[in-house]
């Protein structure tokens, strides 16, 4: 807050005073919340500065965010998983870059099964380890020449 409004440091804003009395306006109000979204990671309203107008109602209402309950935690993984069905909808072009993105959610879907106690796919299971076994069938020197194949002798 007080880097916002100029000044040398925390001691020179009064927490109990009201940020329009402080010197914050619209502008600068935008510029708090979009530096706090960014410190704290969280979706923060436009109108905080309004909705909190002392420093230490905002810092109470931060830390009850931060703090939250586990549930919300929860919600927000929801909120998350919901935005990533909906960028799911169209692929990209590249076949690649799909080819990379389906095999971090195969990899998302294995972590999250092992952490909840769940059982792991048995496709996805046995194709990790037919990957295990197969780079234990390759040689030193098979890797070296199938990467001088792929990049070139440098």
């Amino acid at each position: 807050m007080a880097s916002v409004l100029g000044h040398a440091g925390p001691m020179d804003v009064e927490p109990h005073l009201p940020f329009v009395k402080l010197g914050f306006d619209s502008l600068t109000g935008i510029e708090l919340k979009t530096r706090l979204a960014a410190a704290t990671g969280l979706e923060l309203s436009g109108t905080l500065i309004y909705d909190h107008p002392t420093a230490a109602e905002l810092s109470d209402h931060l830390l009850e965010l931060l703090d939250g309950d586990p549930a919300d935690g929860a919600n927000a993984l929801l909120d998350d998983l919901q935005r990533l069905e909906r960028a799911l909808v169209a692929p990209p072009a590249d076949e690649h870059l799909r080819e990379e993105i389906g095999g971090r959610l195969e990899t998302l879907l294995w972590n999250w099964r092992e952490a909840t106690g769940g059982r792991p796919d048995p496709v996805f299971q046995d194709a990790r380890n037919d990957a295990a076994a197969d780079l234990d069938a390759v040689s030193d020197d098979d890797i070296f020449d199938l990467l001088d194949q792929e990049f070139g002798d440098h």
